[in-house]
């Protein structure tokens, strides 16, 4: 009787055994929820109004634009001349270059979210080269072309830090990691910061699905290497050390709560591009459904300014939608892109707070 016990219970414990290893191994798990700060939304402290400036370009879809030295560039996304440059301080045009091609002085494809100033020159990934590229008064310079090697297959989301590390987003379903900080030129060194948050299993079990609900900006502080990430469907706003400690975790209003599947078209947009200086994050808040956009339905998006502690400064009402932006403190000017004017940029003044 004793020696049935006994086995009856050995089985037991080896079932449950059985039972926790598989739970571990198959299928998604989920995930160890970190501390997420929950923060009112701020209602704008002001409507702030554009000045129309006229260019010598007509831009058919102007992605981005960058204000570099005394330089503003627009990266406008068609076939030929997808950079113009002009003067910051007249706005004139001063020269035009990039075509889609693979001969030596085209490019091949453009990553639209890794065009960003670094050090005083325009940088980009195209395909698979990363390139400085150095903007005179009269031409451009190709200062260095840095192939990526051929073990870092996949490069979504590349955002810069430095000379030596950026960071991408991690693809893979196998694991909870949402990035990791990579080497530029040794691809065995990386560090994997930051989980995935959990909304149900269906859709952390599913690669686009969870791509989608957590598409996402990134950006970095270069003086020390922080980084930030805002969410396209979460009002939610994630810092980091480049080390991948984690310094805040916010979001404004309650967590995103998800019962099936996601429907990405009928969902509200927040952070759209965002720009970063050494002193804040700059978040363009679409405020508006992805099917409301540049339709005449006068959505107004907001400008959300952070700290690198994760505060929420303040938040401005825009008078146009807008497509780009940059923020030049120095000039104390925001520079935008819209597609309700072809040959127009939008100019605000940068308010004080």
């Amino acid at each position: 009787m004793l020696g049935h016990l006994i086995l009856n219970n050995m089985n037991r414990t080896f079932i449950s055994f059985l039972l926790i290893v598989t739970s571990l191994f198959c299928g998604c798990k989920k995930h160890q929820v970190p501390s997420v700060k929950i923060i009112e939304d701020k209602e704008p402290k002001a409507l702030l109004i554009s000045k129309k400036q006229k260019i010598e370009v007509e831009c058919l879809l102007p992605i981005m634009i960058l204000a570099i030295g005394d330089k503003l560039v627009i990266y406008n996304e068609v076939e030929k001349d997808v950079f113009s440059v002009f003067g910051l301080d007249d706005y004139a045009l001063l020269y035009q270059f990039g075509s889609s091609g693979k001969g030596p002085e085209e490019y091949q494809f453009i990553d639209r979210n890794t065009i960003r100033e670094y050090k005083g020159d325009l940088t980009l990934l195209d395909r698979y080269r990363f390139k400085k590229i150095n903007l005179g008064t009269k031409n451009m310079n190709v200062v260095s072309s840095t192939l990526i090697p051929a073990k870092i297959v996949d490069l979504s989301g590349f955002t810069l830090i430095d000379d030596s590390l950026f960071v991408v987003d991690n693809r893979s379903i196998k694991t909870n990691d949402e990035i990791f900080v990579q080497s530029l030129l040794n691809p065995d060194k990386k560090v994997a910061i930051s989980t995935y948050p959990y909304f149900n299993e269906k859709i952390n079990c599913d690669q686009v699905e969870r791509e989608n609900i957590t598409r996402k900006s990134m950006a970095s502080r270069r003086s020390d290497g922080r980084i930030c990430l805002l969410y396209t469907h979460m009002h939610r706003i994630k810092i980091f050390t480049k080390s991948g400690e984690m310094i805040n975790n916010v979001s404004v209003g309650p967590l995103l709560a998800v019962a099936d599947d996601f429907d990405v078209e009928s969902a509200k947009l927040f952070t759209g591009q965002v720009c970063v200086t050494d002193n804040y994050i700059y978040g363009l808040n679409i405020n508006a459904k992805e099917d409301e956009l540049f339709l005449g339905k006068n959505k107004t998006p907001f400008l959300e300014i952070w700290d690198w502690d994760g505060n929420l400064i303040n938040v401005y009402a825009l008078d146009e939608e807008i497509l780009g932006f940059c923020v030049s403190e120095e000039n104390k000017k925001i520079y935008a892109t819209t597609l309700n004017y072809t040959n127009q940029i939008l100019i605000y003044d940068l308010p004080k707070f």
